[in-house]
């Protein structure tokens, strides 16, 4: 085999690059459930795709209800507000869909995770990360909806006292890389050629976009809450009886870094209850069988409500947070050292209503300058009756629905792709909540508990977009009029969130590579579960056409499935365009 000289020359060009903002076409604000639509021109003749960008600012509002601070997903951040996508040409062909955008993005970003990625993250896409300055120490999961800190979504509290029920929302600046076929294509793409593309995003609602911090959250590992300690003041713990009147608590300094103000969760006009971490029992199937919970008597729903904030040494020596109430007398449970405040903004009421706005929405696009005798003889090319194939991986969503009360689900997948990689198949919670539930994790899909640390239960607070085990004992694919594996891949163990099944790993992570996904991460095995089958290895590919696919899922073991699903089954492959002339055909 010839080597090539040191000194020989290639045939390379010169390009130049340079950046370009394409607005919005109505150039408005946009809400939930809005469709935003961008139009790259035609003169852009050349463009680098991989590196467009969706910029926007992001506005969180609440409407009606209690205080409490809220922000976007902590692990794909802005990513959750796009739902749908589609790019087109001028003239309206359909290059590519991909309908549950951020259920797919989900999967992306929780498999392909490191922490510098999670950084990145959280400094360009307005995803948020465990800030360990306010990091809890009572032996939970670290999670990233902690930062009340740095948060981009709303102010820290600088001041030492504060009696203010204002919000404290702020405007966050989000730059989203676009995850579809050819927006992550490395090659060129000639817009010269489609007389431009088009764009347009379809926004989730309201209901699945917004998160409670975990550190107010009775559903998301109460013993990362504030923890009581006294109501005098003092640095000594001491116990409240059921039936003493109080309007006054102090927390506890030593527990979960609540040593001052800005490091409490909590805000003004916040509603709250106290329960015990001690004795918060949880069965298997994720029913709460027992909660100690101590409230106001008196009061309408039995909340506490925060009327001021304080940062003090009371009568003693260290610094704690002082929560002054309204004036009642404590109902319920006594208050002692495992009592934790959980915010009850969210439970007990459909009241709350939030909602998001992004302004100055701008797609970011690299223009690439070809010399002009590249473009001279492409075009000669193109009107001497030459084809051009451009060849992208893009993603196809069949999508079905199933109920809790089948055990047994044979799934049929009308796959059409003729030059299919992989298939991911995510079976999100289907169940219809309002935005105070889903918002807090108001008892949705029981995620795991860790049996050995006291209030470390773990529910789902990214309803529709985590795939969900559910008890899910084994899997087998049957396509080519054979079981694909030859044998039942046991999940067991994962279904049943005690240990882990090993085989459903490899098949995964084999099907994650072949989709282009890097696995960096196994973290959130069982808390975002896919189910995943290679097609190929390496650089082949299955032409599906004409064959029957269908997924068998036994859900037979003592604990029966919890939610209804539906299922996002997102057949990745590699998909291709011919443009002769003036006509352009997508080969799927």
């Amino acid at each position: 085999m010839p080597v090539k000289s040191f000194w020989e020359s290639d045939n390379k060009i010169p390009i130049g690059q340079s950046s370009i903002v394409v607005q919005s076409e109505n150039n408005l604000d946009h809400t939930a459930g809005q469709k935003v639509r961008f139009h790259i021109p035609g003169g852009t003749e050349f463009i680098n795709p991989k590196e467009t960008y969706f910029r926007c600012d992001v506005d969180i509002a609440i409407t009606a209800g209690a205080k409490t601070n809220l922000q976007l997903d902590a692990d794909i951040g802005g990513q959750v507000l796009i739902r749908d996508i589609r790019v087109m040409t001028k003239s309206g062909t359909l290059l590519e869909e991909i309908q549950g955008y951020n259920t797919l993005v989900a999967c992306m970003y929780d498999y392909d995770t490191n922490e510098n990625m999670k950084g990145k993250r959280g400094l360009t896409e307005g995803s948020t990360t465990y800030n360990p300055l306010v990091g809890g120490n009572r032996g939970c999961l670290k999670l990233n909806q902690n930062d009340c800190l740095t948060n981009p979504y709303f102010k820290r509290e600088t001041s030492t006292n504060t009696s203010s029920t204002a919000t404290a929302f702020k405007t966050a600046k989000v730059l989203l890389p676009l995850h579809t076929g050819i927006f992550q294509n490395d090659k060129v793409f000639p817009t010269m050629l489609t007389d431009g593309l088009v764009v347009e995003m379809v926004l989730e609602e309201n209901a699945r976009c917004f998160r409670q911090l975990d550190t107010v959250n009775k559903y998301r590992n109460v013993a990362n809450n504030p923890h009581f300690l006294n109501t005098d003041g003092s640095d000594d713990q001491d116990a409240m009886a059921s039936g003493s009147d109080t309007s006054v608590f102090y927390i506890n300094a030593s527990a979960n870094s609540m040593n001052s103000l800005e490091n409490f969760p909590f805000r003004v006009g916040e509603s709250f209850k106290w329960v015990d971490k001690a004795t918060f029992d949880i069965s298997a199937s994720g029913n709460i069988t027992r909660e100690d919970i101590s409230s106001a008597s008196g009061v309408a729903g039995g909340h506490f409500v925060i009327e001021e904030l304080e940062q003090t040494v009371g009568t003693g020596s260290n610094q704690k947070v002082k929560v002054t109430v309204a004036s009642g007398s404590l109902s319920g449970s006594d208050l002692s050292a495992t009592s934790v405040m959980w915010s009850t903004a969210c439970e007990y009421t459909t009241d709350l209503v939030a909602t998001y706005t992004l302004s100055n929405l701008e797609l970011v696009v690299q223009q690439l300058d070809m010399p002009d005798g590249y473009k001279s003889s492409l075009m000669r090319s193109m009107k001497s009756g030459g084809t051009m194939m451009y060849d992208f991986l893009s993603y196809s969503n069949y999508r079905f629905s199933t109920l809790a009360s089948e055990s047994v689900i044979n799934l049929r997948l009308p796959l059409q792709n003729s030059r299919a990689k992989s298939i991911l198949c995510i079976p999100t919670d289907a169940t219809t909540r309002s935005l105070p539930a889903n918002t807090g994790a108001v008892e949705t899909y029981f995620q795991s508990q860790d049996e050995v640390v006291e209030g470390s239960a773990l529910w789902s607070d990214r309803v529709g977009l985590e795939g969900c085990v559910d008890f899910l004992q084994n899997y087998q694919f049957l396509y080519d009029n054979r079981l694909q594996p030859n044998r039942k891949v046991e999940m067991a163990k994962t279904g049943d969130k005690v240990s882990i099944s090993q085989q459903g790993l490899i098949e995964l992570e084999k099907s994650l590579a072949m989709a282009s996904i890097d696995v960096r991460s196994f973290r959130k095995y069982n808390r975002n579960f896919v189910i995943g089958r290679a097609l190929a290895l390496g650089e082949g590919v299955y032409d599906t056409r004409g064959r029957d696919f269908t997924l068998q899922l036994e859900y037979t073991g003592s604990v029966p499935q919890q939610v209804n699903k539906l299922w996002n089954c997102f057949c990745c492959h590699i998909r291709g365009l011919q443009i002769s002339g003036e006509n352009i055909s997508v080969v799927l």
